[in-house]
């Protein structure tokens, strides 16, 4: 069972092609999109293990109140 922001990442997101060649073991992302709140969007992704992520520079802004 998945939680609400899980939810919420995996209606924001989006399917991207995989890598051409990709490397036992190493993550990459599957879906991409973009997540509102309120002022601030932030980019995310789900990963080909399932989880699911945020763009670093994106909560660094959301937390710094954006400077």
């Amino acid at each position: 069972m998945s939680t609400p922001l899980e939810r919420s990442i995996d209606a924001a997101c989006r399917p991207v092609p995989p890598p051409t060649n990709p490397q036992p073991g190493v993550k990459y992302p599957v879906a991409a999109g973009e997540l509102s709140l309120g002022a601030f969007t932030l980019r995310c992704y789900v990963l080909n293990t399932g989880e699911r992520i945020f763009n670093a520079e994106d909560l660094e802004k959301l937390i710094g109140g954006g400077k």
